[in-house]
């Protein structure tokens, strides 16, 4: 991934990424990308995605986790983009999915409960992200760090 001169920490880019809706969200089938447009949330200075056990996604990052995400979003009347790449994981632990569910508004409306099957969380672990950033315009490589 190309790296630009600007860097910041993941701490210093988060406040950006609160202002994120939506993701185009991008995994791998049989070599080649598939891109979608997805709600995403965020928990615990992570982002998270909520989706439906049967769709091609979920076996897609099962498969092979690699994903990229593109995220464009305003910030103080400016625009931004963050592009991360990384890795997707499906999420089974009970606690963190209705954790993470408590997060979303819209939830109860789709799956009612998180012990509900259909419902897949996935995390978006970017290892790096490049932001096109939106008051400055300046474009910035962050390195996300992992505990």
């Amino acid at each position: 991934m190309k790296e630009y001169a600007e860097s910041m920490t993941y701490d210093e880019l988060w406040p950006y990424l609160e202002k994120v809706n939506y993701v185009h969200l991008a995994t791998v089938e049989e070599g080649a990308p598939k891109v979608r447009m997805m709600a995403v949330t965020r928990y615990d200075k992570q982002m998270w995605v909520a989706t439906w056990s049967k769709w091609n996604k979920v076996r897609q990052i099962k498969k092979d986790g690699r994903m990229e995400f593109s995220a464009p979003f305003s910030y103080n009347d400016g625009l931004g983009c963050a592009r991360g790449t990384g890795y997707a994981t499906v999420i089974s632990d009970d606690k963190l999915r209705k954790k993470v569910a408590e997060t979303i508004s819209w939830f109860k409306d789709y799956w009612g409960t998180s012990d509900n099957e259909e419902y897949i969380l996935i995390r978006l672990d970017p290892e790096v992200i490049l932001l096109d950033h939106p008051t400055d315009k300046k474009k910035y490589t962050i390195h996300v760090e992992k505990d």
